[in-house]
């Protein structure tokens, strides 16, 4: 939580140096202060970060897609507040062998375990940035700050246990074998990252982020975002 204060600080400092420092450059400029749309995609590759000794981080991958709206919110300076929405579907799929004992041939022999996940959510990213037009005129940057809220809507965990696969609802505690593995459907966090635009149409951006809130207990996830967009 700490860490996460301090990224947000820094940031929001570097949001307003370089816009005092544009300013100061070209006083008198009041363009580019115009909002814009864009669509985009991203990669998600995330973790599930475990606070509980010896245990182990789960890392798991997202695909996501949306919509968001760029509004002006300092008239005459190029400061930008992002409102999207868009759909994320995370998954994972692990495997190992375990030893187990069969008393028919009273021997010990290795059984195939495997587990996967599949999760539905809905995103909405809210960020403040600055725009940052380079020199040259063909790029500009734009870092940014701000959270990110995501809604769980269906997510299935399945157990293949060498002869059969067992599904289990992660927001129902009795499949989940009681409320502490049972997941959280809303969730918020913070991101820190920045965008550019390419010419007028091309966005990319790179970011990380980290849930202030538990997906389950002692467990949230932090996300690394490579987004590919198109602004219009």
């Amino acid at each position: 939580m700490k860490t996460a204060r301090i990224l947000m600080v820094v940031s929001l400092l570097v949001l307003t140096t370089s816009a005092s420092a544009q300013l100061s450059n070209n006083p008198s400029s009041t363009s580019d202060t115009d909002g814009w749309s864009s669509a985009w995609v991203e990669w998600n590759p995330s973790t599930f970060k475990v606070d509980v000794k010896d245990a182990d981080n789960q890392s798991f991958t997202g695909i996501s897609a949306g919509y968001s709206q760029f509004f002006n919110v300092v008239p005459l300076k190029p400061v930008f507040m992002e409102l999207g929405i868009g759909v994320q579907y995370s998954f994972y799929e692990e495997k190992w062998k375990e030893q187990e004992y069969s008393e028919y041939e009273d021997e010990y022999y290795w059984s195939l375990r495997k587990q996967s996940l599949d999760l539905w959510s809905v995103k909405i990213p809210v960020n403040l940035t600055y725009k940052y037009n380079m020199p040259n005129g063909i790029v500009s940057l734009l870092p940014f700050v701000g959270a990110n809220v995501r809604y769980n809507l269906i997510g299935k965990r399945h157990d293949y246990i060498g002869y059969k696969t067992l599904e289990k609802n992660v927001f129902d505690k009795d499949d989940m074998d009681g409320s502490k593995n049972t997941y959280n459907r809303f969730q918020l966090g913070w991101n820190i990252g920045v965008k550019a635009i390419f010419g007028k149409h091309i966005m990319a951006d790179l970011s990380y982020g980290n849930d202030f809130s538990e997906i389950a207990k002692k467990t949230t996830i932090s996300t690394t975002t490579i987004s590919l967009g198109y602004a219009f």
